[in-house]
């Protein structure tokens, strides 16, 4: 009974999806779903009994996150030896000035305006000199917030919180050494140098009083100090994450803009340590395979043994993950390149996943759509075949009782035109709006009369197994001809789906006569060394070098009167009415969710500083996925009757028939003057400066122009 109980709600659950029900498709038959489903279940168990505990049939879930922080390890003396001055071994001779107060005031303003995590040194031996810190620092602390339904909508700034950065380590980025009592304090008083040998400057890392973590937010920078020269410091950020009481975030703003001025050293390269060598920066875009496989489905229509071939709908799938990072090098004298560094925290960061899919066979009868695409009819291309027509799951047509068949179609990708070209298509979302990060994720959906379905495999009930309308089997793996059971095909796959999930049934076809189909080609592949293959986990699609940059000595500011206080970071301003570029990080798709953009008060009054009147414009550019509602506003992020500047609604009819679009919207002089007012006069919360929220877009650019 409970096995019943989960199935109904599974099929509930998905009744309503729009993907094939049209405006007179006014009741949806949830009663010939129920009745189907149940037919098949029944079928099933008789042929193969209860499945196995935990099943997951092939399919896994994906959650593609970066871990910033690291935790203290064995190796945090396995990266050189810390000499303190105390210390026989110590290099006195050639050890470094002490720092000036003039120094240190001037090297603190330089980090509080020069935001940007950095590679360290390529050295081995090396003095480290405390510049300036703090203990015991207040820094604000964020919080996760969400709607009603549970999506995040942005980081919220409730309190302030005390922290002190200190057990700081040298390293490879693998390998640290702790400096000895080396730790952040007010005056710069205690031990003020040590000497690193035979050891690495390429890395900083630190630990958060904070949280139990450590973290490496560090910039690396030549800064030329008036009356002392050419010197190499270190800037850290502090953070930590705590998950005790929701989701916290320690000095996450300051973070996130990349703000290293909490703790500051200086590196001296020590007797006969070449000079550090000329770094430079390139930004470089990633498509890497997180999941690849191939996709047997049963369609609810098989109610007898012999037609459980799942191979009503085949396909082969793709998980991309593309995102871009920066890298941090240097050329030998030899020519060669030498990566010191790989970072994804920089503002112009991205990091998203998508599928590709490529179909391969229908044998089902009814409607059957995979991402919103017709199978019959994407297969048969130009012939537009009915979806009555079972394509490449037999040449006989005696196997299907006069049946008809067709067969030599495809494979087919999924593409589109973009910009007048061809391309494969990337599906970010699926047909209920979720980001797609595994193949489970990749809608299928049939229809029979006015019924709809989509077809499962994972329960979410660990103590009942589902009964799988979707199996993932590796790519290349032939499917069961037209109405040759899946257990007669496969000899093993009784005991994967009943006792062992970890058994590779698809390794094991029978060789009685012909039961798959083996003309199973997948346009999925990669060629290595002359070698071409099926695309896998880890592959990477693609790797391009989009924007290259020298990163030698930064420029330096005036010589300070006396020691200044931290600037408050800003956001891309607009001289003279000119563009902010782009203020999303990355795109963005709104399922119910506000997106607010510059969420900082005083960087939302240096952009209103620089707004025009009668000039400046808001733009912002999406890409329908299925438009149900939206809105944007200039204004503060709380009420939206509270200084609110421009709402405009929209539906999904205003855009049918449109994929992208943009809105653009000139700031007149009441508006400016109410923006002023509000980032002036308000409180934090008035920051927001830009809300949008709705559903079915994926907003790609933010601006004021």
């Amino acid at each position: 009974m409970k096995m019943k109980k989960y199935l109904l709600a599974a099929i509930m659950a998905v009744a309503a999806t729009g993907a094939f029900v049209s405006c007179s498709d006014d009741v949806v038959s949830s009663s010939l779903i129920e009745q189907k489903a149940k037919a098949f279940e029944n079928t099933l168990i008789e042929a193969f009994g209860q499945p196995a505990p935990n099943h997951t049939w092939g399919f896994k879930r994906n959650n593609i996150t970066e871990a910033n922080g690291v935790t203290r390890s064995s190796n945090d003396n396995s990266c050189g030896t810390c000499i303190k001055p105390d210390m026989t071994e110590y290099p006195s001779a050639t050890a470094p000035a002490p720092i000036t107060d003039d120094e240190r005031a001037y090297v603190k303003q330089w980090f509080e305006e020069h935001p940007g995590f950095t590679a360290g040194l390529d050295i081995s031996n090396f003095y480290v000199q405390h510049v300036w810190g703090e203990a015991s620092k207040e820094y604000n602390v964020w919080y996760d917030h969400y709607d009603m339904n549970r999506n995040p909508q942005w980081y919220r700034d409730d309190y302030t919180d005390n922290a002190t950065m200190d057990y700081f380590c040298v390293g490879n980025g693998t390998n640290y050494t702790h400096t000895l009592d080396f730790n952040a304090n007010d005056d710069g008083s205690g031990l003020e140098t040590v000497y690193m040998q035979n050891s690495s400057a390429l890395s900083f890392k630190y630990h958060s009083s904070w949280c139990s973590s450590e973290y490496t937010y560090f910039k690396c920078a030549q800064i030329d100090v008036p009356g002392v020269g050419l010197g190499w410091y270190v800037g850290m950020c502090c953070y930590g994450e705590k998950q005790d009481n929701g989701n916290r975030y320690l000095n996450k703003d300051m973070k996130d803009q990349q703000y290293c001025d909490d703790w500051i050293v200086k590196i001296v390269p020590g007797q006969g340590t070449p000079p550090p060598p000329s770094y430079k920066k390139k930004v470089i875009e990633v498509e890497e395979v997180k999941e690849a496989g191939r996709v047997f489905c049963e369609d609810l229509g098989a109610s007898k043994l012999n037609d459980i071939d799942y191979n009503d709908v085949v396909f082969d799938a793709i998980i991309v993950n593309e995102y871009n990072k920066l890298v941090t090098y240097y050329i030998t004298e030899d020519g060669d390149e030498v990566i010191t560094s790989q970072t994804t925290e920089f503002p112009e960061h991205y990091d998203r996943t998508f599928a590709k899919v490529c179909l391969l066979a229908a044998g089902g009868t009814v409607p059957a759509n995979v991402c919103g695409h017709e199978i019959h009819d994407e297969l048969s291309g130009d012939d537009h075949l009915s979806t009555s027509v079972m394509i490449n799951t037999t040449d006989n047509p005696e196997d299907v009782n006069g049946a008809q068949i067709a067969y030599g179609y495809g494979p087919v990708i999924i593409q589109e035109t973009v910009d007048g070209s061809t391309v494969d298509k990337k599906f970010y979302v699926n047909s209920e709006d979720k980001p797609i990060t595994c193949i489970n994720d990749v809608d299928i959906v049939v229809k029979y009369g006015n019924a709809v379905t989509k077809l499962t495999a994972i329960s979410e009930d660990s103590e009942v197994p589902a009964v799988p309308y979707k199996i993932c089997v590796p790519i290349g793996t032939p499917w069961a001809k037209e109405r040759v059971n899946i257990g007669i095909a496969f000899t093993s796959f009784a005991d994967y789906y009943g006792i062992n999930p970890d058994i590779e049934f698809w390794k094991d076809i029978n060789k009685e006569g012909s039961p798959v189909w083996t003309n199973c080609s997948s346009l999925f592949t990669i060629t290595e060394n002359g070698v071409t293959r099926y695309i896998d986990e880890g592959d990477i699609i693609r790797y391009e070098v989009v924007s290259s940059s020298n990163n030698e000595s930064e420029s330096t500011p005036s010589t300070p009167s006396t020691p200044s206080t931290p600037n408050t970071p800003s956001t891309p301003s607009t001289p003279n009415g000119g563009s902010t570029g782009n203020l999303l990080n990355g795109d963005v798709t709104l399922n119910g969710a506000v997106v607010a953009i510059v969420t900082n008060q005083d960087a939302a009054k240096t952009l209103a500083a620089n707004i025009v009147a009668g000039t400046s414009k808001i733009v912002i550019e999406a890409t329908v996925t299925s438009v149900d509602w939206w809105y944007f506003k200039m204004g503060p992020r709380g009420n939206t009757g509270d200084g609110l500047i421009s709402e405009i609604n929209k539906n999904s009819q205003s855009y049918a028939g449109k994929t992208t679009f943009t809105i653009e919207k000139t700031i007149d002089s009441n508006m400016l003057r109410a923006i002023n007012d509000n980032v002036n006069n308000k409180d934090y919360w008035s920051g927001g400066m830009v809300g949008i929220q709705g559903t079915g877009l994926r907003i790609t650019r933010v601006a004021i122009e």
